[in-house]
């Protein structure tokens, strides 16, 4: 802006237009402020004439699209830090996995009375990872 008042530059060219400003009443402010200095503005991403009534006007609804896509995204992240805040987490999810809830030393009399580690997975629920670590413990 600096550089369009001092005019230094003829054209600006930005990526996108929603990508230029917050509200949409800033980005008319900065549409205004550069078509009385005589800056055109231009974005890559989308064609279109900005000097125009249908070229500000697009540029409006896109600045307008952009405003609400960012009050979308604030809202949806309000709403998910509430959930986390009372739910004790930043996500809301407890912290690590889950602690699986069996009998240790079931797994080990299994064990000891002759069922394999599989056998013992199946019926406790339990994976053989689980079983072998538990028998890994007691040794």
């Amino acid at each position: 802006m600096t550089a369009a008042r001092r005019h230094e530059i003829d054209v600006i060219v930005v990526w996108r237009f929603d990508r230029m400003s917050r509200s949409t009443a800033h980005f008319l402010e900065v549409v205004e402020e550069l078509r009385q200095l005589g800056v055109d503005l231009v974005s890559h991403s989308q064609a279109f004439d900005s000097t125009t009534p249908m070229g500000k006007f697009t540029m409006t609804m896109f600045a307008a699209l952009g405003e609400l896509e960012v009050e979308t995204i604030r809202e949806r992240v309000e709403a998910g830090l509430d959930y986390a805040r009372k739910h004790g987490t930043k996500s809301g999810k407890a912290i690590g996995r889950p602690k699986l809830v069996f009998s240790r030393d079931e797994v080990r009399a299994l064990y000891a009375g002759g069922k394999s580690i599989r056998e013992i997975g199946q019926q406790l629920g339990l994976s053989r990872g689980t079983v072998s670590r538990t028998l890994a413990e007691a040794a």
